[in-house]
């Protein structure tokens, strides 16, 4: 089941988000680490409604972030339907290392779609590290279009964004 999360669900959530951290870390992906994704931040998310979590029995494996704004970064890409449209944006996605490779993370993006859909968005865009080969296949497999590269100030590796349009 896929619910919006709440302030009682934060140390949970966080427990996840260093889970996921430790396990890219140990495949060389150093996407995360102790300066993004913050407590303060994911509970600003949590606050403003935008972080979902994926519950089984009862406790959360996983967990997405919706936004309706871009980063900034977003504004030089040739994105297929413009900078004018109402955009969802996916900013974070993690499913518990011990529960990944059973269909989460595809489940939470169909919400995101879903919610898409629902609030008539005119596409889902996001973008992927570079290095994290294994998020970049499942959006492409999910038919996420790779539309130019962008770099965020706290690195200086590239990252991939992808849209989908809606609909």
């Amino acid at each position: 089941m896929i619910t919006k999360s709440n302030p009682a669900d934060l140390e949970r959530i966080m427990d996840i988000v260093h889970r996921c951290t430790d396990h890219l870390n140990q495949l060389g992906i150093d996407q995360w680490n102790e300066y993004y994704p913050t407590t303060e931040l994911v509970g600003g998310d949590i606050a403003l409604g935008n972080v979902y979590v994926y519950r089984e029995d009862g406790c959360i494996l996983g967990l997405i972030t919706l936004g309706d704004t871009q980063p900034a970064e977003y504004e030089e890409i040739p994105w297929s339907t413009g900078n004018t449209v109402s955009v969802l944006t996916i900013y974070r996605l993690a499913v518990d290392p011990s529960w990944q490779g059973r269909g989460i993370a595809k489940k939470l993006i169909a919400y995101a779609e879903q919610i898409a859909r629902n609030r008539s968005f005119s596409c889902i865009r996001m973008d992927c590290y570079t290095k994290n080969r294994r998020a970049y296949e499942l959006y492409r497999h999910l038919q996420y279009e790779l539309k130019g590269t962008v770099i965020f100030p706290h690195t200086h590796v590239p990252f991939y964004c992808l849209e989908k349009v809606i609909s």
